[in-house]
């Protein structure tokens, strides 16, 4: 799992064939608003929704080296940019993979309708950035998805530490009580709140 740059490496460990599909959707909708202003972002997210057609080892290699540009360009952090790169792929790598499920990302995609309209299994979301997230809209493509978000956890901290995410999704996915999984659900006028 893994969230920004970590969840564009966990859709790779899905196109190398790690991580078993699922029904699980993890949305960041920094990386689909941004793919506007970046257009790496784009072809970042071209290439990965490309590897289900193509050799996923050569498609997950190339990806890794535009995922390692992309973090030593443009973030901007006092770790080793290399070794967090590193960091998020171990941790990925050390993940239950048969728990975990597929990760979707519509890194090439500003409006998450037409992705979401492709995923034909029921799905559970987790908003990182539910200030940015058009609840409404994904509440219509998916009106029996339940969406909730991770508390108190800021961006960086999701990326850097992907175990803090993949911890709230596991206990999710075993049916734990949110108020123990750090999730909540996100509704429209919390998204608001949030936003102001």
């Amino acid at each position: 799992m893994g969230h920004s740059m970590g969840g564009i490496i966990g859709a790779l460990a899905c196109a190398a064939g790690r991580f078993k599909p699922g029904s699980l959707l993890l949305l960041d909708s920094a990386i689909p608003v941004a793919a506007e202003r970046r257009p790496f972002l784009a072809e970042l997210g071209a290439r990965m929704l490309a590897c289900a057609d193509a050799d996923a080892m050569k498609q997950r290699q190339a990806l890794e080296r535009l995922s390692r540009d992309y973090v030593l360009q443009h973030l901007a952090s006092p770790h080793d940019d290399r070794d967090t790169l590193d960091q998020i792929i171990e941790h990925m790598a050390g993940g239950d993979a048969s728990r975990c499920g597929s990760i979707f990302k519509a890194a090439s995609v500003v409006d998450f309708a037409p992705a979401l309209r492709r995923i034909d299994a029921r799905v559970s979301a987790i908003a990182a950035d539910p200030a940015r997230l058009p609840i409404d809209g994904f509440r219509a493509c998916r009106p029996t998805s339940e969406v909730m978000q991770i508390r108190r956890v800021g961006h960086f901290v999701q990326l850097l530490a992907p175990s803090t995410v993949n911890a709230a999704i596991l206990c999710m996915l075993d049916g734990s009580p949110l108020r123990g999984a750090g999730l909540e659900p996100v509704t429209a006028a919390a998204a608001a709140a949030t936003s102001a």
